[in-house]
């Protein structure tokens, strides 16, 4: 491989042979070790006999899509930079893996643009890099496919609906025209000239014709950012009376979506991507990118503590008991453990220690990762690499989620990725992933006792994964024949990896009523400010509703902040 074609941290290999070749030398010679590293690595210290960088403009605390974004910008302005990520690799949510040749996705399966991921790849000149390519959807009702490329597509989504509920044809027409004026809003707002991802020339040159096109929809901002405070389910019932449909219709999504959220969905299905690589090399693009500008990605680096003098955040202690001072902390990780975990109890005021305490996080999921000998062109599923299937036409009712057979007729989605890479798997076989929204709460916590497994944890999630296959079975006849290996994560598997509570993939839960969250789009400007000054955070959990989108915008409004205060110091 060529030298310019190595990773960031593979480039500096040379340089450091050459250094440890002297060291022995100078060793021998009996120069004093401290003399030696303030010869061949200037910016580390001793610290009880482990080699440290301990001080830095900037800490990040996890190595996810947030904190990698900020800290590209942080780089990219010139500020010092450690990026603390307790895992064995960075990515969090954006991780893949390999197994016997197959590459699978353990987080999110596609990611849309939303009018940030692009721009901001493209500030960064990493879009060649990452090399995004559109993955289609589908939508699947038990034996209906519909494949998503286009609105006309969405259109026969709800005419098949339709043919199912034909007393419900009225309310779905609304319903339509309320999705495409939602569409139209989430069209404006992500094509909206944005100076945090756009020079100023440019956003000059785009504004003028942006006002032109969108002028007409701007009039309905107000009425259609107010459907943010409603349900989706209440927003359905105004113009359907047929509880099946209505939960077919809310179901794929998380529990207390918001009909702005849930309806809009129907743009976002057009909007996904997908890198190259697999998902786990947007985020290694990011790490890259960020070491080649000389800042530092430590993993298996726990954060155990934040380092607060006069109310002010000063730096971190890890786990192995190193001390790392920074002008700022960004901590891009899970705002439970934040809070509850790494700072002191009396660094905060008891009320807002309360509301974390008290908030509701989000949904988890279960995967089940299976490799096949299915060859990528029998797979019947139109050459589609993410489908959203719905097992029936009767969704499930509350009394179901206490049921054993609940994964039996849950909603899932099913992603394959080598129809979006050939690559992605052995040639003549597939990848499959199944994946269901799960709570950490289920059955007794998944049977897991004081955060261990139990013999009953494993059982249960073999039995899961049993009804999962059955689902996409329906979709792929004769796939359990063509089974080579199974891997299934839960949402103790997510946490485990991630540290978010409950392996929350979302943040806090989207019920507007119990999340944690209050401003929503409005207070995005302000969001990763903290009560405590000089720590900012950034992440899904920091604006409601919390997703891959959110993560890209926090960890740039944290970037930006920084950068412009550290400038006036």
């Amino acid at each position: 491989m060529p030298p310019d074609k190595l990773p960031g941290y593979l480039k500096n290999i040379e340089y450091h042979i050459i250094g440890v070749i002297m060291t022995f030398g100078l060793i021998r010679l009996k120069v004093p070790i401290k003399l030696i590293f303030e010869i061949f690595y200037p910016n580390f210290t001793i610290v009880s006999g482990v080699n440290v960088n301990d001080y830095y403009d900037v800490v990040i605390i996890g190595g996810g899509l947030a904190g990698l974004s900020a800290g590209a910008y942080i780089v990219r302005d010139g500020r010092s930079l450690l990026v603390c990520e307790q895992a064995d690799q960075t990515g969090g949510y954006f991780r893949s893996f390999n197994r016997e040749g197959f590459i699978f996705d353990a987080g999110l399966k596609a990611v849309e643009n939303s009018g940030m991921l692009l721009p901001m790849l493209q500030q960064l000149n990493l879009d060649k890099k990452v090399n995004l390519h559109k993955s289609t959807c589908a939508m699947v009702l038990a034996e209906d496919l519909v494949v998503l490329n286009n609105s006309q597509d969405i259109h026969q989504f709800y005419g098949l609906l339709g043919q199912h509920f034909p007393d419900q044809i009225p309310g779905l027409k609304v319903l339509e025209k309320e999705s495409e004026k939602i569409s139209q809003w989430v069209s404006i707002m992500v094509t909206l000239p944005n100076p945090l991802f756009e020079e100023p020339k440019k956003i000059l040159r785009r504004l003028p014709g942006w006002l032109f096109h969108n002028l007409p929809g701007l009039i309905n901002f107000k009425r259609t950012q107010a459907l943010l405070e409603v349900p989706l389910t209440s927003f359905l019932s105004r113009y359907l009376s047929n509880p099946d449909l209505i939960r077919v219709l809310s179901q794929l999504y998380f529990g207390g979506t918001p009909a702005l959220f849930g309806l809009g969905y129907s743009k976002i299905y057009l909007d996904y991507y997908y890198p190259e690589k697999g998902m786990q090399s947007l985020t290694d693009v990011l790490g890259d990118y960020i070491i080649q500008k000389s800042g530092h990605i430590e993993t298996r680096a726990r954060v155990t503590q934040i380092s607060i003098e006069n109310g002010q955040a000063v730096g971190v202690q890890l786990e192995n008991g190193r001390t790392v001072k920074s002008k700022y902390v960004v901590s891009a990780s899970d705002m439970k453990r934040t809070f509850l975990n790494l700072i002191e109890p009396q660094a905060l005021k008891p009320d807002f220690r309360d509301r974390i305490e008290k908030a509701e996080i989000g949904e988890s999921a279960v995967c089940v990762f299976l490799g096949t000998d299915i060859p990528p062109e029998k797979l019947p599923v139109q050459n589609c690499p993410h489908l959203y299937v719905h097992p029936d036409y009767q969704g499930i009712e509350a009394i179901d989620r206490m049921k054993d057979n609940f994964f039996l007729r849950t909603p899932v989605e099913m992603s394959i990725p080598v129809l979006n890479n050939p690559a992605l798997a052995p040639p003549g076989k597939s990848g499959i992933i199944i994946s269901a929204l799960a709570k950490s709460t289920f059955s007794r916590d998944w049977y897991t006792q004081d955060g261990k497994t139990t013999p009953a944890y494993f059982q249960l999630k073999e039995k899961i994964a049993d009804q999962l296959i059955d689902i996409a079975q329906k979709i792929i006849p004769g796939l359990k024949e063509h089974i080579l290996f199974r891997q299934i994560a839960t949402p103790y598997t997510y946490s485990r990896y991630t540290l978010n509570s409950g392996g929350s993939i979302c943040g806090w839960t989207y019920d507007r009523k119990t999340t944690f969250h209050r401003k929503g789009t409005p207070g995005m400007g302000t969001s990763m400010l903290t009560p405590i000054r000089n720590l900012l955070q950034a992440g899904h959990w920091t604006v409601y509703p919390g997703g891959a989108p959110v993560s890209i915008l926090s960890g740039r409004l944290a970037s930006n902040y920084i950068t412009r205060h550290i400038s006036k110091e």
